[in-house]
């Protein structure tokens, strides 16, 4: 067990938050965040502050765990499993499967530890199967049928289109794979799937296998910043004027917006999806309050209001 915290705090994918003064106002009502992803990605940086913001502005211990490879189901289960032995106040966490964490929150259920589920949850919401009070998140969904909408407003889509995915078997990106094909293929546009890894390396190099035997590509979907990042540059190199759309906000997704290389991306407030999957927690705890509900919206990020967007975001995004 030493030698695995050892580890986990070496790859900084499990922090600690400790408050003003060394001193917790709740001693032993420690609450756990355990995501399918760390923070090496720059989207879950965000997440991962509102968290603290929330704990920090509740006076709550919060330990974040994550697998140190993105996606590791098998390790995120086992780090749930962890958690629940703590016997903490409360547990959020992401449903990237649809049915690997069903015992473990059924267990939780038993315990009578609060649940609640956020940025990824199966789309059938069973919560019988899979028990949690609430999601706090975006619909995967509607956010890729609204990115599907928003490439044909812009007239640029063309007649044939690749959906990247660096995270195959995600509940929420096969969601979002789901919904720009439901848009585009009824449209007369051909849609294909094409998984890749969270490798930077291994995504480059399945993409440039794939664009030298499609040469009629004409569009690319990117399901978050990790893919569209490596993909971003081997497509500036080729000067190839292929139609861009993302998911998730990064600072190069800022700037390839505003230079007009990206033509949009769909974000789902990250930030928000932390600090209330927290603040929701502590009330349930403290006060009995269920958690609701909180669907965090669909933005469109737009070179009409990319300017707007990273000045007001400044104050809790942080990217680098």
């Amino acid at each position: 067990m030493k030698r695995q915290t050892k580890l986990l705090l070496a790859a900084g994918l499990i922090l600690i938050l400790g408050l003003g003064g060394g001193t917790i106002l709740y001693a032993g009502q420690r609450y756990f965040m355990v995501s399918h992803a760390g923070a090496a990605d720059p989207f879950w940086k965000i997440e991962f502050k509102g968290a603290y913001d929330a704990a920090r502005e509740f006076g709550v211990p919060l330990r974040i765990l994550a697998p140190e490879t993105p996606n590791d189901i098998t390790r995120q289960l086992e780090l749930l499993q962890s958690a629940l032995k703590a016997r903490p106040a409360g547990i959020a966490v992401t449903l990237s499967d649809a049915g690997v964490f069903s015992r473990a929150l059924q267990r939780a259920r038993i315990l009578g530890i609060p649940v609640v589920a956020f940025n990824a949850r199966p789309l059938d919401g069973d919560r019988v199967k899979n028990p949690y009070l609430a999601y706090i998140g975006t619909d995967d969904y509607a956010a890729g049928k609204l990115a599907g909408r928003c490439a044909l407003k812009s007239g640029q889509l063309g007649n044939f289109a690749v959906v990247l995915n660096h995270q195959p078997g995600h509940v929420g990106l096969e969601a979002r794979t789901k919904g720009i094909m439901d848009v585009l293929t009824p449209m007369g546009v051909k849609v294909v799937k094409l998984d890749t890894t969270n490798n930077e390396r291994t995504i480059k190099k399945v993409f440039e296998k794939f664009y030298q035997t499609h040469k009629d590509l004409t569009a690319v979907f990117c399901l978050g910043p990790s893919v569209l990042h490596p993909i971003g540059q081997f497509i500036e190199s080729k000067k190839h004027p292929l139609y861009i759309g993302s998911f998730d906000l990064s600072h190069r997704t800022l700037n390839y917006i505003r230079s007009g290389f990206v033509g949009f991306t769909i974000d789902q407030q990250p930030y928000l999806q932390g600090f209330m999957s927290i603040k929701m927690l502590v009330l349930a705890n403290q006060h009995k309050l269920v958690p609701s509900n909180l669907d965090t919206g669909l933005g469109v990020v737009n070179r009409h209001n990319v300017e707007q967007i990273e000045a007001l975001s400044l104050e809790y995004r942080r990217w680098k």
